[in-house]
């Protein structure tokens, strides 16, 4: 099974695995599993490091290449098909574009995505677990 971690999994996956539930550890745990992040995330990442929401050790480059090493972790680059799979959203009334773009990734690749986001997770659309 295909799995996209939204940016608070990975971070959680990596820094605080008990805060997933059993569901969510369970997806990324099991080896059988694909692991994915949009791109976007690693920006998230960024911007969360530069705004002094996260402080990561080593800098956020080398946290997020560890993370995503240690996980085994594929980056699904932003590409056309993503786009606009982004504008075929009904009903998710979420603007924030890096939030639509992690959610057109798990339709893109028929994954389930692992995120406690209220938005992503009460939009029908997409399949969620945290």
């Amino acid at each position: 099974m295909k799995v996209v971690l939204d940016t608070h999994a990975l971070y959680h996956a990596v820094d605080s695995p008990g805060e997933l539930t059993a569901a969510g550890r369970s997806a990324v745990e099991d080896p059988a599993n694909e692991l994915l992040i949009s791109a976007i995330t690693a920006w998230k990442f960024g911007l969360h490091a530069q705004h002094g929401k996260i402080e990561f050790a080593g800098g956020v480059d080398r946290w997020v290449d560890a993370a995503l090493t240690s996980l085994g972790v594929r980056v699904v680059p932003v590409d056309v098909s993503i786009v606009r799979q982004t504008f075929k959203l009904a009903g998710f009334d979420r603007r924030d574009p890096a939030d639509r773009i992690v959610v057109a990734t798990a339709l893109v690749e028929d994954a389930v995505l692992v995120t406690r986001d209220e938005w992503m997770v009460r939009w029908t659309g997409v399949r969620t677990v945290w």
